[in-house]
């Protein structure tokens, strides 16, 4: 049960559409075109780093759109997946590819297409929910649960949680099967937590990860409780 709980600023004269956290371009450019705009105007070009993020964009393609291919940027992987797990995009790693309503398709990066961004940029949510409820909604709102994985992470959420009505915030942190893990897919090396660090074994309550914006750390928490949180 508990595994099953647990997926541009734009010149006025162009269309955009916002998919929680990426960002549809509706001009047709190159694959260099696109990733110059994706530079210029937002983080980075998309990239796909992890299962849970090619889900997520899959569904929202699906779901939303009904165009025959979409420009996805594939950079090299130590320039775009920092804070992700290298394997997958390593798996489907190639120069330039569409997506299509079946899936991915390998093309010529000459060609011109429509094309996504990425922005990453968090969210505070001034809502009381519960830990899943939180997830649920960032998930449908934005992209996920926000993570820490650096101290300039750690620095940032402080910072866009300052107003927050909660002295805890949800984080996508979440202990399941035995160990401590970001939601979103993202490495756990968060340096958010105490001193002493993750709990080893938390009580059954306290399997989620909440930030103590006073003390400035994780704290793990019941996942009850109802907090305001940070979305990306």
């Amino acid at each position: 049960m508990e595994q099953s709980a647990l997926g541009l600023l734009i010149l006025a004269s162009l269309f955009k559409l916002d998919l929680c956290g990426w960002k549809y371009v509706d001009v047709r450019m190159t694959w260099s075109e696109a990733t110059q705009y994706c530079k210029n105007h937002y983080i980075d070009p998309s990239s796909i780093c992890n299962q849970v993020q090619h889900d997520q964009l899959m569904a929202k393609h699906q779901t939303y759109m009904r165009k025959n291919a979409w420009m996805v940027s594939y950079q090299d992987v130590d320039g775009t997946c920092t804070k992700s797990d290298h394997s997958y995009a390593v798996r489907v790693r190639t120069s330039c590819v569409v997506l299509t309503e079946e899936g991915w398709l390998k093309t010529n990066c000459n060609q011109k297409y429509p094309f996504y961004c990425y922005n990453e940029e968090p969210v505070l949510v001034k809502e009381n929910k519960t830990w899943e409820e939180a997830m649920e909604h960032c998930r449908y709102q934005y992209t996920d649960l926000v993570s820490l994985n650096t101290g300039d992470d750690l620095v940032q959420i402080l910072q866009t949680s300052a107003e927050a009505q909660t002295n805890h915030v949800w984080t996508g942190m979440r202990y399941l099967a035995g160990s401590w893990l970001w939601v979103n897919g993202d490495n756990m090396t968060s340096q958010a937590w105490g001193q002493e660090g993750p709990p080893q074994c938390p009580a059954w309550t306290h399997h989620c990860g909440a930030l103590a914006r006073e003390e400035k750390h994780l704290d793990s928490w019941d996942c009850a409780a109802k907090l305001n949180f940070v979305c990306f």
